[in-house]
């Protein structure tokens, strides 16, 4: 028999953890977007591709989400 307890702080705590990858996550895809246009920043689609890869891996709790 298992026990569930609910807590609107821990909640509350999730909530901004998951916010917090969120926020980092978007501005990571923001400065790759950024790049496009700018000189002596990535560009190759398979490198841009590829870093992508890397932030989902990196940011694996919130990049499901986009």
């Amino acid at each position: 028999m298992a026990l569930y307890c609910h807590s609107l702080r821990r909640e509350k705590k999730e909530q901004a953890i998951v916010d917090r990858f969120s926020s980092r996550f978007e501005q990571a895809l923001e400065h790759l977007e950024q790049g496009l246009g700018q000189p002596r920043r990535m560009k190759q689609a398979d490198k841009v591709q590829q870093k992508i890869g890397r932030l989902r891996q990196q940011y694996s709790r919130v990049s499901g989400q986009y």
